[in-house]
């Protein structure tokens, strides 16, 4: 169950971080292209982008460490033998039993 939460976080994190960083990315480019203005006006829609597109980054990026975290600690948790009993090979029905001291039935 943590492998599929840890996924979903993950997902959503990529996606969060992605557009907002996508957007953050648009905003920055059309203050340089349109001249920038005067310096006052850099400062406060610098802040503001910050603001607004960087919290939810940094919220897109914690969502998806914390998917990643999630996933990995379910697979240190996995087994890797799910059973504690020896491998034993499947014998076909009528098959003689390997223990020479076990009684054969009647053969003669």
């Amino acid at each position: 169950m943590r492998g599929v939460f840890g996924g979903l976080l993950m997902g959503c994190g990529i996606l969060i971080a992605g557009l907002s960083g996508l957007c953050t990315l648009v905003m920055v480019g059309s203050m340089f292209v349109d001249g920038g203005g005067m310096t006052g006006e850099v400062v406060s829609i610098g802040i503001a982008i910050l603001i607004f597109g960087g919290a939810p980054f940094i919220v897109g990026l914690g969502a998806f460490f914390v998917g990643r975290y999630l996933i990995r600690s379910q697979r240190r948790e996995e087994p890797a033998v799910y059973s504690n009993r020896p491998f034993e090979p499947l014998k076909p029905e009528g098959m003689a039993h390997p223990d020479p001291t076990r009684e054969r039935g009647d053969l003669s």
